[in-house]
């Protein structure tokens, strides 16, 4: 059915919202899964990567398909995956190839999702009010980051067999009312571009200044924040944490990632956009590497805030600007192409730092992945996220 564009928007929101909140739910799920299954730590990264395999291969060709059908169909099209998958979750034996495969599926409904729900927002914001739109979209993803880990809470013994049951109708009742959301809001036909514009092209929307360093960093914060989600539990295990407060320090780091984005349109007035990025990726990497020192809980717990309110802002800072430089019929293009740098992150990335848990334990993903972080600052320089041409 059709709502008026303010209703429509705000169903597109909670829908962005019960995405979050299933995947970050999801994730930690299949780690736990392939830890009570006997699989080791370095494996659970394989596993983890595989989240994004498949979504790599057809980000672009979702992003096309938006511009061409509009955001609907696809919004759709990522909820009936999404909810495949934690059905699928739910009833598959613990393999590490079965978990990969639902993983794979899983971040295929999160990419359509996503893309659909980022192209809507940013075409019923318009220009001037895309830092503040997108402010918003994420920070009800946060919302869902933070609700997500916490329904780990559900499950005190969430790596056992009985724990995994309970989170799995959690996962199922969620995903089907995910679907029936999407369902129902359907939303407004691409924009039609006019007889001038040329065909959508990957290689023009390259050319966009800045776009590089913007893909590279928002590729890079989205990995640590994967990797967050897939190895806390990991050091929750080695330091003896339950499950429930594992969950607790995943759902501070969301909720910080929420409040940094309250504010974020009248800060980069204040301060700039690149200004503003180099100041949270500095903040992100610093700790990350502390999360990978012993500390006492409540110690980790003010360094998970902190480490939020870095991981928060890239997401929107990237979004906004690339959403006022690209076109509009080529919006979904351009996301796209932004969420294949996100992919190629969280495919190499967990892969890569997993292979070193066997010598050096959990905590050397963290370390590697803060170094990673806080190296982005020097990739901007000047107005790069300021204003924007085609080279």
């Amino acid at each position: 059915m059709r709502f008026s564009p303010r209703t429509s928007v705000v169903l597109v929101l909670v829908a962005t919202g019960l995405v979050q909140g299933l995947t970050y739910l999801a994730r930690p799920f299949i780690t736990y899964a392939a830890l009570d299954a006997g699989i080791s730590t370095g494996a659970v990264g394989v596993i983890g990567a595989a989240y994004a395999a498949v979504a790599l291969l057809i980000a672009i060709p979702m992003g096309k398909w938006n511009d061409r059908l509009g955001a609907w169909p696809l919004f759709v099209a990522g909820a009936g995956l999404m909810c495949a998958a934690v059905v699928a979750l739910a009833t598959t034996p613990g393999s590490a190839v079965a978990l990969a495969a639902v993983g794979g599926l899983l971040g295929a409904g999160h990419l359509a999702c996503t893309v659909a729900g980022q192209s809507a927002v940013a075409t019923a914001a318009g220009p001037g009010r895309l830092d503040s739109a997108f402010g918003h979209f994420t920070l009800v993803a946060s919302l869902g980051q933070a609700l997500g880990p916490l329904a780990l809470g559900l499950a005190p013994r969430a790596a056992s067999g009985e724990g995994l049951t309970r989170l799995a109708i959690v996962m199922v009742g969620a995903g089907t009312v995910l679907l029936v959301l999407t369902l129902m809001n359907r939303l407004p036909p691409p924009v039609v571009p006019d007889e001038t514009h040329e065909p959508s092209n990957v290689r023009r929307i390259l050319a966009i200044k800045g776009l590089k360093p913007a893909v590279l960093a928002s590729a890079v914060i989205l990995s640590a924040v994967d990797l967050t989600v897939i190895y806390l539990p990991v050091i929750g295990v080695e330091r003896g944490f339950s499950a429930g407060l594992v969950g607790l320090l995943l759902g501070l780091r969301a909720v910080a990632s929420m409040v940094s984005r309250f504010s974020i349109s009248r800060i980069v007035a204040r301060i700039g956009r690149t200004r503003f990025m180099v100041t949270s990726v500095l903040v992100a990497g610093v700790t990350l590497v502390l999360t990978a020192v012993p500390m006492p809980l409540p110690a980790l717990g003010v360094v998970m805030v902190l480490m939020g309110l870095g991981l928060g802002v890239g997401q929107p800072l990237t979004l906004a600007w690339l959403s006022s430089v690209a076109p509009a019929p080529e919006r979904g293009l351009a996301l796209a192409l932004r969420l294949t740098g996100n992919r190629i992150g969280q495919l190499a990335i967990p892969a890569g730092v997993g292979a070193l848990t066997p010598v050096w334990g959990a905590g050397a993903v963290f370390l590697v992945t803060g170094v990673a972080v806080g190296s982005l600052a020097l990739l901007f320089r000047g107005d790069d996220l300021e204003t924007a041409t085609a080279d």
